[in-house]
């Protein structure tokens, strides 16, 4: 039973990203978090409890892929992991439509995610789980800050789609 499964006994799987990996990881709900990551953990581990998977959760609530990529090193190459998962991007299109000086356009997106993919590929054996970015709304036609949102997500989504 669940030998098609794609995590194998001893291998290490770490998740990177923004709050919704973080979810409190350094907190109360240390060291996973009480979102996405902690979810899935427990789940792998109530239906493999035989398998000896190491889990990291690198989370980083408010960052970008700029950010993660000025972080690449230390929080994900150190650990050699089998397993990348990496969730980012809102923050990136929300410092878009927030014309901040630290803006990640969705031509800046690729090419900092391009280069920590490149770079995990070079330096490790892992494989990939990309996650998209999302935005939970339907407010698409007001032109409030929400529905300038889902009307530029798409430009992320291609990014995350093409890699």
């Amino acid at each position: 039973m669940g030998k098609d499964f794609l995590f194998k006994s001893g291998q290490k799987v770490l998740f990177i990203g923004d709050s919704i990996t973080d979810c409190g990881r350094m907190g109360n709900f240390a060291p996973f978090g009480n979102g996405y990551v902690k979810v899935a953990i427990d789940l792998i581990t109530a239906k493999y409890p035989e398998r000896n998977i190491t889990y990291f959760n690198k989370g980083i609530g408010g960052n970008t892929v700029e950010d993660l990529f000025n972080r690449w090193t230390d929080d994900v190459l150190v650990y050699n992991p089998d397993w990348i998962s990496v969730k980012i991007g809102i923050n990136d299109l929300h410092k878009v439509l927030g014309n901040t000086e630290t803006a990640v356009s969705p031509e800046r997106f690729a090419d900092f995610y391009y280069k920590i993919l490149d770079i995990s590929r070079k330096k490790t054996k892992a494989k990939f789980i990309l996650i998209d970015p999302f935005y939970m709304s339907v407010d698409d036609k007001s032109n409030s800050f929400r529905s300038d949102v889902l009307k530029l997500i798409p430009e992320y989504l291609k990014v995350v789609h093409k890699m």
